[in-house]
């Protein structure tokens, strides 16, 4: 006898409806699908289907900035099925069905597809204060994808040449681990989810960056921290040119400016004291050299006449060689900078607080030449700005900027300056609308158009999460322009 079914792994307590059920059809139903031995198996033959959740393709929205906030953007973010256990399983989250053919106790001709329990799934996009929050690791319908995994660590390049395209990359949180991107070419309201870079292989913690001519550039790690850098050339689509790139833990990547002498450099850092720089626009390592200090969960940024400030473990540093490839990479000896800047565990209940920022006002207008810094939280000094009008040489008192007041409770800073000087800080804080509010947070954004001497009052971006459901990393990154801001950031909403 030939019968057709359907078999599916539950949690404790899950609501079952199945779409597009045909009536007769048995359905196998397991309870737990890592201990199959300690659950019960529960055969239902279906007289008639439930009601149909089929969605059509859903149109492109509209968008507005949010009144009072004309700087206000879209903000891109990424999230995937909360883990492998079916137990852990959130309601209205795809689980897995097969499909296929039974004959004389022989299951034949199997196949997936994706099955939603508590009826259709909640998917994006989601709104919060008029800001729009779009996932990008989803399916045409901004939905999770059946049996992809959970993302963290985000990073996000915008063309200069083009600010419609973006690509954002982040790593999926397995064992394996895979480095996975997403690209746009309609400045964030569509997104194509590529799938994993160099066909899956073991790669953690991509960083991608934009250079001069619009083309982009992902430096990752191996499973022995060995680095390889992926260019594409048209958009994000494909990566067809690899190379060799720095080891060490943490990297992070940034390139040169678009006008100087270094046009086309891209320079990367690592926590085991490394610094990398190539002058060809990625096609070779040119060399690399030692960080006076261990300066690890930094950044970079590129200063007006081109010099190269890196910051990372409470210390700052400069390089006013790195720029020309025809000199030896040499830095200044590393110094205080005038606050912690974040490694403590905080609120973040699966990594680190988050990454110290520094970035260099190179916009021509009055406050040319300044150099900030973010602390990304912590029980020292929260999320605080500080800023230099000397090279480095002296700063500002640092000033708080979380919402709060709550130190531990601020992770994730992240800082970012417009074209036009305009500085912007995002970053978690507590928020209200979870079921235990101990583990309630959002995000929030405030701004300066003065040079960091006053600031918007913060207003929450993104509606509240519990930081408890998921693995959100060690950071997300935020890229401003004129028009507002794009932030990559994890997070699950339910």
């Amino acid at each position: 006898m030939r019968r057709r079914f359907r078999r599916l792994d539950l949690g404790f307590g899950s609501e079952l409806c199945l779409e597009n059920l045909i009536p007769g059809d048995r359905y196998n139903i397991h309870f737990g699908s890592h201990a199959p031995e300690q659950f019960g198996l529960v055969q239902l033959d279906i007289e008639s289907p439930c009601p149909s959740h089929s969605r059509p393709p859903p149109a492109v929205p509209t968008w507005e900035a949010p009144s009072g906030h004309a700087d206000a953007k879209r903000v891109s973010s990424l999230a995937g099925p909360k883990g492998p256990t079916a137990r852990e399983l959130i309601p209205k989250m795809p689980i897995q069905a097969e499909v296929g053919f039974e004959v004389a106790g022989e299951r034949i001709d199997a196949e997936s597809v994706p099955i939603y329990q508590g009826g259709a799934p909640e998917c994006g996009p989601w709104v919060y204060n008029g800001f729009e929050s779009v996932q990008v690791n989803a399916d045409s319908y901004g939905c999770d994808l059946f049996g992809d995994a959970p993302g963290n660590c985000p990073t996000i390049a915008v063309d200069p040449t083009n600010r419609d395209r973006i690509v954002v990359a982040w790593r999926h949180f397995t064992d394996p681990r895979r480095a996975a991107w997403a690209y746009t070419h309609d400045a964030g309201r569509t997104w194509t989810y590529a799938g994993t870079f160099d066909n899956g292989a073991w790669l953690s913690l991509p960083i991608v960056v934009a250079d001069h001519l619009g083309d982009f550039h992902c430096h990752c790690v191996d499973q022995q921290l060995y680095g390889t850098l992926l260019t594409s050339f048209d958009g994000g689509i494909s990566w067809p040119r690899k190379s060799d790139s720095l080891y060490g833990d943490l990297p992070w990547v940034t390139t040169d400016l678009p006008n100087g002498i270094g046009k086309g450099n891209i320079y990367q850092m690592a926590i085991f004291d490394q610094f990398a720089r190539f002058v060809d626009g990625g096609a070779s390592m040119r060399d690399y050299r030692r960080l006076p200090e261990s300066m690890r969960q930094g950044t970079m940024t590129i200063g007006i006449n081109g010099d190269v400030f890196v910051v990372g473990s409470g210390l700052v540093t400069r390089s006013i060689s790195a720029k020309d490839g025809s000199l030896d990479l040499l830095f200044t000896p590393a110094a205080l900078a005038p606050m912690e800047l974040g490694y403590a565990q905080t609120a973040n209940s699966g990594g680190l607080v988050g990454r110290a920022w520094i970035v260099s006002d190179n916009s021509g207008e009055a406050h040319q030449g300044t150099i900030y810094l973010l602390s990304p939280g912590g029980p020292a000094n929260g999320v605080s700005f500080s800023k230099s009008t000397d090279n480095r040489q002296t700063w500002s008192i640092p000033r708080r900027l979380d919402v709060n007041g709550c130190s531990y409770c601020a992770w994730f800073g992240m800082m970012s300056i417009a074209p036009r000087g305009r500085i912007v800080v995002a970053g978690n804080d507590l928020a209200t609308g979870c079921t235990d509010p101990r583990y309630c947070f959002a995000m929030y954004f405030v701004s300066s158009e003065d040079g960091g001497a006053t600031w918007t009052s913060p207003i929450q971006v993104t509606p509240s999460f519990d930081n408890r459901l998921g693995n959100l990393g060690h950071y997300n990154q935020m890229v401003s322009d004129d028009a507002g801001a794009n932030i990559a950031y994890a997070a699950r909403f339910t």
